[in-house]
């Protein structure tokens, strides 16, 4: 992406070859910075992170609006806070693929949103 190029006019005059090496930004490096996304978006990579505590967070909300006793919605929340980073993702892959189990659903959810 970035290409080094040292001038021919830095030999003709005789500069030491201490000089430091002068860069230009290729295309693809240009591309790669881009706002709208550049190699990615041509790509079609897309990355989404959440971190641990936002998906805590929202089960914990999600528990607690539930129609469960006020002892088991205790106990399903101390039990998440104590859940370990790797724990919690699995929880969230089965809970996605649980989700995807019901397709119904899913277009629903999607449809309000969009």
């Amino acid at each position: 992406m970035i290409e080094a190029w040292n001038s021919h006019l830095d030999d003709q005059i005789g500069l030491p070859s201490t000089t430091p090496p002068q860069f230009k930004i290729s295309s693809s490096g240009l591309d790669f910075l881009e706002q709208d996304g550049g190699l990615s978006a041509i790509l079609g990579t897309v990355t989404v992170k959440l971190h641990a505590d936002t998906i805590r967070d929202l089960l914990e909300t999600r528990i607690m609006e539930s129609q469960l006793p006020v002892a088991e919605k205790k106990r399903f929340v101390d039990q998440l806070k104590e859940l370990p980073g790797e724990a919690l993702k699995t929880l969230t892959n089965k809970l996605i693929e649980k989700a995807c189990d019901n397709p119904e659903a899913v277009v629903s959810v999607f449809n309000s949103i969009f």
